[in-house]
């Protein structure tokens, strides 16, 4: 069956290709007419943490959003009256802004703890009606404009912090360096420009219909918007190396005797049948993904898979339609001093390699998982979790409130925990409950009990004393779900 399709597709490779660019330019056309539906704001049901936004969007309205920072940095201390009045004008400002619901100002009765001790460092908390991945990047940059971040003006320099205030990404930067290093390493790899071309060009083309797929896909399943990073890194992959199988085994066809249709024929039969094999294990890999049962994981699983199914097809039609027109060229616009014959391999220390390792599998094979073992063990300490703003570059606003807030109020101050409870017998059914969080290993800082307008639940913000990434913070959350709260609450009627 791949020698009649290498065939079809070498003799016809006008047609081949038309029906690629045609294929190619209605799905993109299509993607843009009809739009994408990426999700930024991923909810995973049944879990304590979704439980209590649910609680706080029916019970605390103003708050069901995130809430940002705008955090003072003043040397000369932050009760100084320009600086005071530089931090009220900024906030009026800010409370004009659409999506945000509110301001807290430091020098406000309800904001008295947000000035930290030493009196240098403060911070006014911006409260948005949205979720911070939900806040607009117009709005964002409003805010940071009118804030004038990292300008020491009035005594003072002002800083924003949450992640609606994280602007601009890396996206598209890793996988730009993986595709000039891939052009790199096939250029020393085969000497040729052309031979290089056409496995980046390949790729290239089955990540442009798989974004497409991808984006008309996203309108019948939850898809994240990072769904396009993911299968542009794969399809990167993929694409490369199944075209790579591909062209190297034309590229020893032709250095044998072969004329490029015989060639072709012989790369898509050999080469091709691997990376059908190849690709179908990775879609089949991929599909794994829908048995984890939450939406976005699917939506990645999805996009990937369809990305890669595109790839797979384009190497074994696409390519040996490609073939068909380079000929036997495909040595031609060489690298002077790159040049190599496929035939030389044989020679080579690799070739050597290879039948060293056929002749000893069993050694090998027990070398090979004796390597791989220990490669591996150091996932038996990895911890998984969300990065923090503290995990952006120091040129970020974003990453110097951060740095800010820790060194005025704690490294636990950029994680706080929130305790969202249901209080059928009122607010002061937590009182218990607040004294005991006030003496509990770990906690830096207990704030008071906020009951909601309605007094069908309160909420207590509770301040580790370590930082949100670290392991005493988790056990920390582990230790009040199972030993603090669960005695406290006890008789009250309340659920936390």
């Amino acid at each position: 069956m791949l020698r009649e399709l290498a065939t079809f597709c070498y003799r016809r490779r006008r047609l081949v290709v038309a029906a690629w660019i045609a294929l190619l330019a209605s799905l993109i056309l299509l993607a843009q007419g009809i739009g994408n539906d990426y999700v930024s704001a991923f909810a995973v049901s049944n879990t304590e943490s979704a439980r209590a936004q649910t609680l706080l969007e029916q019970n605390f309205r103003s708050h069901a959003g995130d809430s940002g920072q705008l955090v003072v940095d003043a040397p000369g201390g932050v009760e100084q009256p320009r600086v005071r009045e530089r931090v009220a004008q900024v906030l009026t400002k800010i409370r004009s802004v659409p999506d945000v619901s509110g301001t807290t100002s430091p020098y406000s009765a309800r904001g008295a703890r947000q000035i930290a001790p030493g009196g240098k460092v403060a911070y006014a908390e911006i409260q948005f009606d949205r979720r911070a991945n939900e806040v607009h990047e117009a709005t964002a940059r409003r805010i940071i404009d009118i804030a004038r971040v990292g300008a020491g003006v009035d005594g003072a320099r002002l800083e924003l912090g949450g992640r609606m205030f994280v602007i601009g990404s890396f996206a598209g930067s890793s996988e730009a360096i993986g595709l000039l290093a891939a052009i790199v390493i096939l250029l020393i790899a085969f000497g040729s420009i052309l031979a290089m071309g056409l496995p980046i060009f390949t790729a290239l083309f089955g990540i442009g219909c798989g974004f497409a797929l991808v984006a008309l896909v996203s309108n019948l399943t939850v898809m994240p918007e990072f769904t396009t990073q993911l299968a542009a890194m794969l399809g990167i992959g993929v694409g490369i190396d199944y075209a790579l199988f591909i062209v190297t085994r034309y590229r020893q066809g032709l250095h044998d005797g072969l004329d490029p249709e015989n060639a072709t024929v012989l790369a898509i039969d050999t080469a091709g049948r691997a990376v059908l094999f190849a690709g179908v294990t990775v879609v089949i890999s991929l599909c794994g993904l829908f048995l984890i049962g939450i939406d976005f994981i699917r939506g990645l699983g999805a996009g990937s898979a369809l990305t890669v199914l595109v790839t797979v097809a384009a190497s074994v039609t696409f390519v040996p339609a490609m073939l068909g027109f380079v000929g036997e060229n495909i040595d031609r616009l060489h690298i002077p001093g790159l040049r190599r014959h496929e035939t030389v391999a044989r020679r080579s220390i690799w070739f050597r390699w290879s039948r060293l390792l056929q002749r000893h599998p069993w050694r090998a094979a027990l070398a090979g998982l004796a390597v791989l073992i220990t490669l591996a063990v150091p996932l038996l300490s990895l911890r998984l979790g969300f990065s923090d703003t503290g995990n952006d570059p120091t040129s970020e606003t974003t990453r110097r409130a951060y740095d800010l807030l820790s060194t005025g109020f704690g490294p636990g101050f950029n994680g706080p925990l929130v305790l969202a409870a249901r209080t059928p017998g009122g607010a002061e059914s937590l009182e218990p409950l607040a004294q005991r969080l006030s003496t509990t290993r770990g906690v830096a800082r207990v704030g008071p009990i906020v009951a909601s307008p309605n007094g069908n639940a309160a909420v207590i913000q509770v301040i580790p004393s370590t930082a949100p990434q670290s392991q005493r913070t988790v056990d920390l959350i582990a230790e009040l779900r199972s030993r603090v709260i669960p005695p406290e609450i006890r008789g009250t009627g309340a659920t936390v």
